[in-house]
Parts: C-alpha cells; structure tokens; sequence
C-alpha cells in the first residue's frame, strides 16, 4: 500500500479518528471520576548503623556510626520483604484487619535515602489507617528480626508513619492525554486494516496499480449548477 493511498483512506476516515479520540478520552475520564480509588502512602524512616564495639580506654563500649554499604541496604530490603518480617507484622495486624501476607507484601516499598544508611519503609494503601499501621508493623518487624539476628541494636527509627491525609497524586492529566494518543492509535490501525482489503478505485494511482496501464490524463470532476 503506498503512503499516499493511506494518507487520502486517513483524510477520508478522519472522523474515526476523531471518534476513537473521543472515546479513549472518555474512557480515561470516566476511569478517573468514577473507577479512580485514591491511594495513601505512609512512611517510616529508620537508620543503620554499623557499630564498633572496641573498648576504650575508660573501660566503656565506643560507638563509632558509619555508613553502610549499599550491598549492605540491599541486604535489608530483601530482609524487610522477607516471609518471617511479613508474618510477624500480620500478626501484629490481623486483630484489625483482614489482610493475606501476599497482599500486606504488596503494599510495602523500601526506598534508600539518598545514597545514606537511612531506609524509607512505605506502605501504600487504599486505606490511609492501614497504610501507617502495615508501615510501622513490617518496621517493628524487621527491627525487632535484626537485632535477634545480629544481637546488636543497629537500626533505629528516626520518623514512625503517621496517618496520611491526602492521597498520593494521580496524574489525572497525563491518563487522559495517552487514552487520546491510544485512541488515535487505534483508529489509525483500523483504516490501514480497513483500507488494505479495499479495492476501490481512491486515487488515480490506483490504476496503474491494479491495471498495469499507464494514466495518460485524468478528468476532474465539477459539480454542475
């Protein structure tokens, strides 16, 4: 099929363009207004530090924090998503809520701050009471694992999740405009699908196309009054 062809089946069919338009942007639309259900992320933020426990010379333990190798942090999140961190914090959860651990698991994102030793454990919940509560208990969890694991008080919360108050943003805006371009992109599959079992004469070239016979000359057409 030439591009010629293609673009006059485009220009004569514009008005499924602009109906497959219309309808990938109200779909996206209606998905937002009427499907959309908010989602709140809570957050606990807990710091590692690897402790020296040299003596010094009062006789007493010196605690020299530094920060922990990134294999190290990776070594956490792992931990933190871990079947036994998980199950402990169900535990904790399961007179309030009823919640599988492969859901509970689904909720949690660990984050690194910023190249640090300090560790972001979100949950992200439809709920922003569960969202908190799932956020402290897996950090209760792993906090409470490690320091049975190593016997050392190595992690430490800085900030507990609170109760969020406003949903996370949804990019509203940005879903729109792609059910659009989805749209469009649709539409325009569908005429080339259209347009390729077409054998109607649509263009002069269309001729030498499908009779071997070269145009001498072409007669417009005029509508008559």
């Amino acid at each position: 099929m030439e591009f010629k062809r293609f673009f006059y089946s485009i220009r004569r069919m514009f008005w499924l363009v602009i109906l497959f338009a219309i309808v990938g942007g109200g779909l996206a639309t209606y998905m937002k207004y009427y499907r959309y259900i908010p989602l709140y992320e809570a957050e606990t933020t807990v710091y590692a530090l690897n402790r020296n426990t040299a003596v010094d010379a009062a006789g007493g333990i010196s605690y020299q924090d530094v920060l922990l190798s990134k294999q190290l942090l990776l070594d956490y999140q792992e931990i933190i998503t871990s079947e036994k961190i998980i199950s402990a914090a169900l535990s904790s959860l399961k007179s309030k809520y009823s919640i599988s651990g492969s859901e509970l698991r689904s909720l949690i994102y660990v984050k690194q701050k910023d190249e640090s030793s300090i560790l972001g454990i979100s949950a992200v919940a439809d709920s922003p009471k569960l969202a908190a509560d799932a956020s402290r208990a897996v950090t209760q969890a792993f906090i409470t694992s490690l320091r049975e694991l190593t016997q050392n008080n190595i992690i430490g919360v800085l900030d507990e999740a609170k109760v969020p108050q406003y949903p996370l943003p949804d990019d509203s805006i940005k879903k729109i405009i792609i059910g659009i371009v989805a749209g469009i992109v649709v539409a325009i599959v569908n005429i080339y699908i259209i347009d390729l079992f077409d054998n109607k004469i649509r263009v002069p070239e269309d001729v030498e196309i499908n009779t071997g016979l070269k145009i001498i000359g072409a007669i417009p057409g005029f509508g008559i009054k």
